[in-house]
């Protein structure tokens, strides 16, 4: 059984095997490139290792650009090498029992680059990533034309380099505070766990919550209104006996109505001492998630209620935060 990661570059869909990913950062402020080099576009320095960044941008034939604060940079290794790949956007954890066949024959418009197989969905499977690092660079037509930036040393592409503007500004500042931060050295290096979590949809938006805070999932039954009770609560019902308290995290979060939902399922979550009920449209299924793929946004870029977030597996999955939930004296209904 295979499992891989999926990432997007522009209108490209990739996949890296899972076993050669090591940590997937949101993207920071780049140091120097080593080297004029096609695709090189500068250094990562993560806890004091000094890790280069190629832009898989330039092997598919894709109008290199600034970075973007959505960019994601996916740490690889394969044997001693180890590299930042600057892509667009990570996606889910795909898992299959054997490689998707290669496509028949390629379309001469479609680039082929050593150490990646396309398929027939039109899929690039990194199958060799030592062969795509050593053999791969050199097939990209024409290095990249560099000059080096005066203010801090860092170089940037001249093919992409413009004006200064506000925005570009807060862009450059946002990226430097994300760099210094994981400059600082860790202590025990990085640990990839795994996060077990059930996945749910409501108001056309998927969310997880961790597997451990989960009791079950029942069918939405009788809502009993409680006089009184906050906005975000629906009212209580009974569950293997008990009466729990029925919590609409679209009001809690103050979510806009993307149209007529079906709240038809109850999750009961509990930590041993506080437990209540959570309503979903329905429920997506259960999986894992690597913990290195939820990442928290930048401050001015989290929602009103980042206290209840544990993070975004990308745009399409928001991981919950059950345990800061549960622990919130402001959600427990007394006396009910």
């Amino acid at each position: 059984m295979m499992h891989h990661l999926l990432f997007s570059v522009d209108h490209v869909r990739c996949a890296l095997p899972l076993t050669s990913v090591r940590i997937v950062l949101q993207m920071v402020q780049l140091g120097p490139a080593p080297e004029s080099r096609a695709g090189l576009a500068g250094t990562v320095n993560l806890h004091g290792q000094i890790i280069p960044v190629l832009s898989v941008r330039p092997f598919f034939t894709i109008t290199d650009r600034a970075p973007r604060l959505t960019d994601k940079l996916i740490i690889a290794q394969t044997g001693q090498d180890c590299v930042a790949l600057w892509v667009d956007e990570t996606h889910v954890i795909q898992q299959s029992p054997v490689l998707p066949a290669p496509a028949e024959s390629v379309e001469k418009s479609q680039p082929v680059v050593p150490g990646l197989d396309l398929t027939a969905d039109g899929t690039y499977f990194f199958v060799d990533l030592s062969r795509f690092l050593e053999q791969g660079i050199a097939a990209v037509p024409g290095p990249q034309a560099w000059s080096a930036d005066p203010h801090g040393g860092r170089y940037t592409m001249t093919a992409i380099r413009e004006p200064g503007t506000a925005e570009e500004e807060l862009v450059q500042r946002t990226l430097e505070d994300r760099a210094k931060k994981i400059a600082v050295p860790e202590a025990g290096g990085i640990e990839a766990g795994i996060v077990e979590v059930l996945r749910f949809q409501l108001a056309y938006q998927e969310y997880a919550l961790e597997m451990r805070y989960v009791r079950e999932v029942i069918l939405t039954g009788e809502i009993t209104p409680v006089p009184g009770a906050p906005p975000f609560i629906s009212g209580i019902c009974a569950a293997r006996g008990q009466i729990i308290s029925l919590m609409d995290l679209r009001v809690l979060f103050s979510l806009k109505e993307k149209g007529l939902t079906d709240l038809n399922r109850v999750i009961v979550i509990t930590d041993g001492h506080i437990t209540f009920g959570i309503l979903a449209d329905n429920i997506t299924g259960i999986g894992t998630i690597p913990s290195f793929l939820i990442l928290m946004p930048d401050s001015g870029m989290a929602p009103s209620w980042k206290q209840y977030l544990k993070g975004y597996v990308s745009s399409s999955l928001i991981v919950l935060d059950a345990a800061a939930i549960l622990a919130d004296p402001a959600l427990v209904v007394e006396d009910i």
